[in-house]
Order: C-alpha cells, then structure tokens, then sequence
C-alpha cells in the first residue's frame, strides 16, 4: 500500500480554495474515486474533488516543497491528503482563526491555537453507512455543516438525529468510505480526504526567470482502501 503524502500547506498555501463536494446529480463520465479516469461508477452521496488555487511559489522553500510532492506523488502515483478548510466552523469549545488558512495553525512551540477538539466513535459501522455515533469528549455542539475526517475519509453532517453533552448521532454525507471502529478518532480540527492529482502535470510548475512560479492544483478524491 502506498502511504498518502500530506499537502505543505504551511508552505504551499492558496490564495483560493474550494471543498469541491460532487453530488454526483448529474449522469455522465467521471474521474473514478480510485484516480482512474473514465470511470462513471461512484458512491449515492457524491465524491469530492478539492482544488487550491494560485498557490504561490515565489520563496526557495515552497519550490522545494512543491519540488519534493512532484517527486512523491508522481502524478497520480501517490495519494495525497488535502486538508479541507473549516473556516472556524465547527463544534470547537474555543474560537478558530477564521480568516485565512490557518484551521488548526500552530504556535511556533507547535501548541495549537485553541484548545484541541476531542471527539471518537462511540460505534462501529460499515463502509457505506451515513449514520455515525460519536462521543463528545472535549467537543461543542455539532451542527449540520460541520465536516471532519476519521482516517483519510471526509465527511459533512447532513442532520443531528440526537446529540447530548456525552454523544450525537449524526447523519454524514458522503457515506462512510471505510469501516469505522468504536474509539477512533474523529478529526474536527484538522479534517483530511485522500485525494489523487486530476491533472498528472499539475505540480510541473512553469518558471519565471526570478525562479517564482503560481500553480493550481485539483484534485479528485480516492476512496481505494
């Protein structure tokens, strides 16, 4: 199994970004979820498909991240987890910066900036479920919009069937891409989606004489165990 690289986004930071979320409402040919093109099989819920936009390349450190993921990722070789962006929405006991990228940024003594959210499974559930049960352990109310990730797969709350201090049952969408076990970690701070390249040539960036560069980058979802 290949292990998923992690988007630099402390080095590689858009000036744009999108969520992407794909309904899927419409018929016709689509990226598979495994990378592959041409592929029209897809879960009920949707896919996503991410994209940063004008990502600025201008300092000796970001070409040589953005060097480094050409190399990792090899086009569509290699997964790679793209953080999605909550904007300060979700169910934090504490305020998050909402103004720029920074969800879930750190201090330079690596402490977050607000308290961490601490939620986990409260049931297993099966690949292809849209109810999860989570237990609230240091975690805020949890409303419709709310996103977060448990391991490589990202979800959206689509409804609150029940919600205490202790637990909430909430409906998700898309549905759940893996099977999930009681205990794991349910990431609200810094949610992720295990993504392919859609453009094999997008991180090929193209130079100026000053060695400063802007790319786009999208990104379509793989759901490949």
């Amino acid at each position: 199994m290949t292990t998923p690289v992690l988007w630099p986004t402390a080095l590689c930071r858009p000036a744009g970004w999108t969520a992407g979320y794909d309904p899927l409402a419409a018929s016709g040919g689509r990226t598979a979820l495994s990378g592959r093109l041409d592929n029209v099989q897809a879960p009920g819920r949707g896919i996503w498909r991410p994209a940063y936009v004008d990502v600025p390349i201008w300092t000796r450190a970001a070409r040589e991240a953005i060097g480094v993921m050409e190399g990792l990722v090899l086009g569509r070789d290699t997964p790679v987890l793209v953080p999605y962006h909550h904007g300060g929405i979700g169910p934090f006991q504490a305020p998050r910066e909402a103004s720029t990228f920074d969800d879930g940024a750190e201090h330079e003594d690596a402490s977050l900036v607000a308290p961490r959210t601490v939620a986990l499974v409260r049931r297993d559930a099966s690949a292809g479920a849209v109810t999860v049960r989570i237990d609230k352990v240091d975690c805020g109310t949890i409303r419709p919009l709310h996103a977060f990730s448990v391991g490589t797969g990202l979800y959206r709350v689509r409804s609150v069937e029940e919600q205490s201090d202790a637990f909430a049952i909430v409906e998700i969408y898309p549905e759940l891409r893996s099977d999930i076990a009681e205990g794991d970690w349910v990431e609200f701070d810094r949610p992720i989606v295990k993504c392919r390249l859609l453009d094999p040539r997008a991180l090929s960036a193209e130079w100026t004489a000053g060695f400063k560069s802007v790319v786009t980058v999208q990104f379509i979802e793989d759901t490949t165990p």
